[in-house]
């Protein structure tokens, strides 16, 4: 298992060889799910499947090689880009549906002022100071973690809105990965729950 955990550290494995008889090591990495860069000679033209499992290069020029390595390295960058785009794009909405809703926007800073100056201050006369400490400071920690949960709940309840209307249906059908959507959702969530809190 530590073999398995030092294939998939690894970005790509290059296996530059005049000869292979079995191609051991690149049957391991791509168990591991790295991608492999083989030399077309041998046991390797059998195990590597080029296109789908890694690439086989013909020869070894220094060149083609390089151009080579570049290559998947360069499609994972891209897969990256693309996920980090659409982690944006869904955390964009959230923000959008929330700006869109002046009275959620209303509620959500008027209810904890509600609650601190009702609660705070009205029972304060009857709870008074204990050993020192205000009644109305103990209280806030609560009003701001009720608001930041109250948010949570909020955004939560969206997905089923999104399902209800089609859009969650066209999200999760969309070629892009379950977790750049859920992570956008989360990141949509906490950014509007930090600005309330």
């Amino acid at each position: 298992s530590v073999l398995v955990d030092w294939y998939r550290a690894a970005d790509l494995v290059a296996m530059p060889s005049r000869s292979e008889s079995f191609g051991l090591v690149a049957a391991e990495a791509q168990a591991s799910g790295t991608p492999v860069l083989a030399a077309g000679v041998g046991g390797l033209r059998s195990v590597v499947v080029d296109g789908v499992s890694g690439r086989l290069v013909t020869g070894h020029d220094h060149a083609a090689w390089a151009t080579a390595i570049g290559g998947p390295l360069a499609d994972e960058r891209e897969n990256l880009a693309e996920e980090l785009r659409t982690v944006g794009m869904v955390w964009e909405r959230e923000l959008i549906r929330f700006f869109r809703t002046r009275a959620r926007i209303l509620s959500s800073f008027i209810q904890p002022i509600l609650f601190l100056f009702v609660l705070g201050y009205g029972m304060s006369t009857l709870v008074g100071t204990t050993a020192g400490f205000d009644f109305r400071k103990f209280l806030f920690p609560g009003i701001v973690a009720m608001t930041v949960m109250s948010t949570a709940i909020s955004s939560a309840i969206s997905i089923v809105w999104d399902r209800e209307f089609g859009f969650l249906r066209e999200m999760l059908v969309a070629p892009v990965s379950r977790t750049a959507l859920v992570s956008g959702k989360t990141l949509g969530g906490a950014s509007i729950a930090t600005v309330q809190g």
